[in-house]
């Protein structure tokens, strides 16, 4: 699984949230810290399902 592929994104107002949470993981936490941005996709993926 690629971590850096965007996830499955849901229709409606979750797909919305998930794909801006998606793009801030990468703009944000991704250039700072891998674990950072791992963590951050867990919990958004936790929080949508």
């Amino acid at each position: 699984m690629n971590i850096f592929a965007p996830p499955r994104f849901l229709s409606g107002t979750a797909g919305a949230y998930q794909l801006t949470s998606w793009v801030w993981a990468n703009v944000v936490y991704l250039p700072i810290n891998n674990e950072g941005y791992l963590l951050t996709y867990l919990f958004i993926n936790v929080r949508i399902y």
